[in-house]
């Protein structure tokens, strides 16, 4: 939407900080009254921009994601990916704003009060500090909004490598935020299952048509289950 605003860009070095640390490095240099997050390996679909500025004009939303959905499922990697992928693989019905599901940071926006209070933390983790800065905003009677119709698109994994990389890392994910928090060996290996049988609840939705895999035919899905299960064991 390049009608909607006229940017001056700056790129900053990061150096070989981590994920949340960088994006604080950004929020430091600005002195706007908002503060908006864009991964780059997210691509804003037509519209994004606007919804989320638009949004903005509501007192009420101090902090608000857009949309997330996975890219297109055109090979068996990628339509493996989308079965248990945390991304949806179509857009949610609805229209304007809800209270999100769950908080994502590849595309957000925080009022410049609210971030300087509950900034990222240093993490070596990515979702487990995600989670735990979603828990603090709404424990503190923030509500986390969500634009249903200002959507990006996440790439999926290109192939089975990927897949079986990712499974890994989110292992190790799980692993490490609970190392983080001082859980014992066997709360974290609980945690482990349960998040192994959550991916697998999804991707039994997800297989059975009713969130975008409807149209694939019938081997290429059963492939798909196959590959996903495999490269999920690797976590």
């Amino acid at each position: 939407d390049p009608e909607m605003i006229a940017a001056r860009l700056r790129f900053l070095p990061s150096g070989d900080h981590g994920y949340y640390r960088q994006k604080r490095i950004g929020a430091d240099a600005t002195t706007g009254a908002s503060l908006m997050f864009l991964d780059s390996d997210v691509i804003p679909q037509p519209g994004w921009l606007r919804h989320m500025l638009a949004a903005l004009r509501d007192d009420r939303v101090q902090v608000l994601i857009g949309t997330t959905i996975v890219e297109p499922p055109e090979g068996l990697a990628r339509l493996a990916s989308s079965l248990c992928w945390v991304f949806e693989t179509v857009p949610p019905p609805g229209r304007g704003l809800t209270a999100a599901p769950r908080f994502i940071v590849n595309n957000v926006v925080f009022r410049r009060p609210v971030f300087e209070r509950y900034p990222f933390e240093d993490s070596e983790t990515v979702r487990g500090a995600c989670e735990r800065l979603g828990k603090t905003l709404q424990r503190n009677g923030i509500t986390i909004w969500r634009h249903q119709e200002a959507v990006v698109e996440h790439p999926s994994f290109a192939s089975e490598e990927e897949l079986m990389e990712r499974g890994a890392r989110d292992g190790l994910d799980i692993v490490v935020r609970n190392q983080e928090v001082g859980a014992s060996r066997a709360t974290t290996i609980r945690r482990v299952i349960n998040d192994y049988r959550h991916r697998r609840r999804r991707a039994r939705q997800r297989f059975f048509g009713r969130q975008g895999l409807i149209d694939a035919p019938l081997g290429r899905k059963l492939s798909a289950a196959w590959l996903w299960w495999r490269c999920d064991l690797s976590m």
